[in-house]
């Protein structure tokens, strides 16, 4: 199905439905090679499938101060970029889907927003055997306010011994049995 974003006077349309290499459907800002620096407004309610996926340029991402995005989801949302260092602002209350931050082979560290409401995450790495997920991740420290993590949440994350610091907070209710597994 269709989905929209208004900003604004703007409006931008996206699908939520599953997508592969195989079809068109491509995600709003997908495979944008000149783009480098990217700026999400106030407005913004999610970030959706395949936003900044293979934008493979792309260094920063920043958000507006007041940011009102909640939920960050489906497969590939910010895939196969030079991010090195990814804020995660303290409006998101969900990550979740595939491969959501995948590929990112530049990614060292992944930080959240002071007051974060971030209850729960899925999704980082990669599912697949022998694909990378985030291979040079070296730094996260999960907030406080989450509750539960899916399975293989950090799969193929770490697969290089990149891991300096992880914190899991207290707060977790249930860690799953393959939360962090490389092969």
């Amino acid at each position: 199905g269709a989905n929209l974003i208004k900003w604004n006077d703007r409006e931008f349309t996206f699908s939520s439905t599953l997508i592969n290499a195989n079809n068109n459907n491509n995600g709003i800002f997908e495979d944008c090679p000149n783009l480098t620096s990217f700026f999400i407004p106030k407005g913004f309610p999610c970030i959706p499938p395949r936003f900044l996926c293979e934008c493979a340029n792309l260094e920063n991402v920043y958000w507006d101060k007041d940011s009102s995005v909640t939920t960050i989801y489906g497969n590939y949302a910010i895939y196969s970029t030079k991010i090195t260092h990814l804020h995660i602002p303290a409006s998101v209350v969900s990550i979740t889907g595939d491969h959501i931050f995948g590929q990112n082979n530049s990614l060292t560290k992944i930080t959240f927003g002071a007051g974060s409401r971030l209850k729960h995450i899925d999704g980082f790495g990669y599912f697949y055997l022998n694909s990378n997920g985030i291979v040079n991740l070296s730094n996260i420290v999960l907030p406080n306010s989450i509750k539960s993590a899916g399975d293989h949440t950090f799969q193929n994350t770490f697969k290089y011994g990149t891991l300096d610091t992880m914190v899991i907070p207290s707060s977790f209710e249930y860690i799953p049995e393959q939360f962090i597994n490389v092969y």
